[in-house]
């Protein structure tokens, strides 16, 4: 099974490791915190699909400007696979999350309209 869930806004910009370098802790946990809401939302609205099996997990990007890969990812993978952990699949260990991947689309079109689809596919144990 394969399902797309779209979440409004710009998580892996908000939610960067470089953005959040030397500002308190309670400040990242706060904004993993809401990005793991609007995935739940994104999940709610998408119909409450479980996953019966491992998952890959595919994150494409909607904004102004591309980020850093490995901060992007970073910053999606805590908020976004967090949120949906124990409702879409049961745990986000390697038994479970076997694949991470991003890519962005990029251009003066998304700025001011951000927003990312998560892309969840179950895959052969």
């Amino acid at each position: 099974m394969k399902w797309t869930l779209v979440i409004r806004g710009d998580p892996c910009g908000e939610a960067s490791p470089n953005r959040l370098k030397g500002r308190h802790y309670r400040v990242a946990k706060g904004l993993h915190e809401k990005h793991g809401l609007l995935a739940h939302d994104a999940w709610n609205w998408a119909g409450c699909p479980v996953a019966t099996k491992p998952v890959k997990i595919h994150f494409q990007v909607f904004r102004g400007r591309t980020l850093d890969y490995g901060n992007a990812l970073a910053a999606c993978e805590k908020g976004i696979v967090d949120g949906l952990k124990g409702r879409m699949f049961k745990d986000d260990g390697m038994k479970w999350v076997r694949e991470l991947t991003l890519s962005f689309e990029t251009g003066k079109v998304w700025k001011g309209r951000e927003f990312m689809r998560v892309v969840v596919e179950e895959v052969a144990e």
